[in-house]
């Protein structure tokens, strides 16, 4: 059994972000930035001539790239392996909610949480992407709506435990038994939490390279130095998607990947 990292992984901002690839850009913006109405802030250039869309969660970012040619899979949490489920939170829901049938969406069912005065309910993106919307209570403290969770449908929770809680240094939080059998075990990345729960036996593995499928396909850890990262992760036997390398003048990355081949980016800010 791999042990556990010795301090928790340290990261340079509270949330991790996501990554998002789109089908139709236009589409997918008046989802995220009308219906949700999530902040855009300035496009990111990209090496191909494209533009990295971008969207504030609190400090969490959401990245979308458009990559029509990309396959595109089945919507649903429980249909593939990976990737599969954002939870964004609200204190007034009302106004995304009312933009959502606006925009010709039926209205979700929502569920009381585990904490007194939560509900969720789900919709989806325009391109079958679940979206988990979380309501919290009116009074609460703002600083308790900058949180984002990611939710992986997996193969085997044991070694997704190993992985996130032992290669990762990620602080398990309490699991929760599921509805429907089963348990959903949880790690927390500063603010952001990572979820996930076994899939059936026969499920498709929807994972891999970024720009294959399109979907929620990657999240991404800030950190300080990727390279010395890199270094400790290759010594526990990391599986390397992508060696430490520039992008641009903005960023220096790497990509690893989990159990299931869901990649994970770590990124340092060039200064």
């Amino acid at each position: 059994m791999l042990p556990a990292m010795a301090a928790n992984l340290p990261t340079t901002k509270p949330t991790l972000d996501v990554g998002i690839i789109v089908s139709d850009m236009d589409r997918s913006k008046s989802f995220y930035g009308c219906v949700l109405g999530l902040k855009e802030t300035a496009p990111l250039p990209m090496p191909d001539g494209s533009s990295m869309i971008r969207y504030q969660a609190g400090t969490a970012i959401l990245k979308l790239r458009a990559v029509p040619k990309a396959t595109q899979y089945p919507g649903g949490t429980r249909t593939a392996i990976g990737f599969r489920l954002l939870t964004l939170y609200f204190n007034d829901l009302a106004p995304v909610l009312d933009r959502w049938k606006a925009a010709g969406g039926e209205a979700p069912k929502f569920t009381n949480g585990l904490a007194p005065g939560t509900k969720y309910g789900f919709v989806h993106d325009p391109d079958g992407n679940q979206i988990e919307l979380v309501s919290l209570p009116s009074e609460v403290d703002p600083a308790a709506l900058d949180r984002i969770a990611i939710g992986l449908t997996v193969s085997n929770t044991e070694r997704s435990r190993e992985f996130y809680g032992k290669m990762l240094g990620l602080a398990e939080d309490s699991s929760i038994p599921l509805p429907g059998g089963g348990t959903e075990y949880r790690f927390m990345a500063g603010k952001t939490q990572i979820k996930f729960w076994s899939g059936a036996a026969d499920l498709p593995a929807h994972t891999g390279s970024i720009t294959n499928a399109i979907g929620f396909r990657y999240f991404t850890f800030m950190v300080e130095d990727v390279d010395a990262l890199a270094a400790s992760l290759k010594e526990r036997g990391a599986k390397f998607a992508l060696q430490p390398a520039d992008f641009g003048k903005i960023a220096r990355i790497m990509m690893i990947a989990d159990p299931d081949g869901n990649w994970i980016e770590f990124a340092s800010l060039k200064r």
